[in-house]
């Protein structure tokens, strides 16, 4: 897993944030005192706090942008994971990580009338996977 510095400065990168302030969850990422570096540790903590620092951001993201505010449908949802899963992970996505990303923004967000709200779970289930949490 990414120490909590690292991560701090990724969410910014990977959604183009001017800025975004992680301070209120570094203790629990386990953030070290000045000068020392302790190896993180996932746990359930962790992981939660991770998706709802991933969630903050992307609604920060998904708010004003006019490409957010109609629901996703097969075209959006594959051009918006492509776009995710390159920018968080620095990679292209395979075939089968685009499909669930996919199904995941249209089929599992459905029940949600927000639009943009919709695209902010789907990028925050991309900011909350392995190729963005480690290394």
């Amino acid at each position: 897993m990414k120490p909590f510095t690292a991560l701090a400065t990724e969410y910014t990168r990977a959604l183009t944030l001017p800025s975004f302030d992680t301070g209120t969850y570094a203790a629990t990422f386990g953030k070290p005192p000045a000068r020392w570096f302790a190896e993180p540790a996932a746990s359930a903590n962790t992981i939660y706090a991770a998706f709802a620092l991933a969630y903050d951001a992307c609604t920060r993201q998904t708010a004003t942008d006019a490409t957010y505010a109609a629901a996703p449908d097969m075209t959006t949802a594959t051009l918006a994971c492509h776009d995710y899963v390159q920018r968080a992970w620095h990679r292209d996505a395979t075939d089968e990580e685009t499909a669930a990303c996919v199904s995941f923004a249209i089929d599992k967000t459905a029940s949600l009338a927000d639009p943009r709200v919709r695209w902010a779970y789907t990028c925050a289930t991309v900011l909350t996977a392995s190729g963005f949490l480690t290394y």
